[in-house]
């Protein structure tokens, strides 16, 4: 029997029941792949931002759709945009949302009290996070560490006069 159902996890498309992930009594689970979902649980408990990395990792430049091959950028891109409304991430999305509000606030603190010293639990606080939970959820956001994040930004705002000469 073929299907073309789509893991509502990874998004891969599942054309044979042996991509069937497995339920807790071992029988077939046709929402999840067996890489996602094995015996009834998510196999990785990565972040939906962590999964579409993953993925990434996979292609080797030669994904096409609709005739066009895709980058990693493009491919990034739509599966940021087609993820949040598989079954796995719907779920979480008000979760999702929260997290942006957070580094938001915490983007905007940065910006008011960037000539100040600023750390890691003062961001945390203004997140309402734990410093661990935070710093991940604020790289995934963000693409960068919080500390790094700072820096960058302190270069940038620096006056041309007080940059070292390159």
């Amino acid at each position: 029997m073929i299907t073309t159902n789509v893991c509502q996890s990874c998004g891969m498309p599942m054309v044979a029941v042996d991509h069937f992930g497995t339920n807790s009594d071992n029988s077939q689970n046709e929402d999840y792949c067996c890489f996602c979902f094995q015996k009834g649980q998510f196999t990785h408990s990565q972040t939906m931002l962590e999964v579409i990395e993953e993925n990434l990792s996979y292609l080797d430049g030669n994904e096409k759709v609709d005739g066009h091959t895709l980058t990693k950028e493009e491919a990034a891109l739509r599966m940021r945009v087609d993820f949040p409304h598989l079954k796995r991430w719907s779920a979480h999305q008000t979760t999702h949302q929260e997290y942006f509000k957070a580094v938001n606030r915490v983007i905007d603190f940065v910006n008011n009290h960037l000539h100040q010293p600023i750390n890691l639990a003062d961001l945390a606080s203004v997140a309402h996070l734990s410093a661990y939970h935070f710093h991940r959820i604020f790289k995934a956001v963000m693409g960068e560490s919080p500390g790094d994040y700072i820096q960058r930004l302190r270069l940038e705002k620096a006056p041309l006069n007080c940059r070292r000469p390159t």
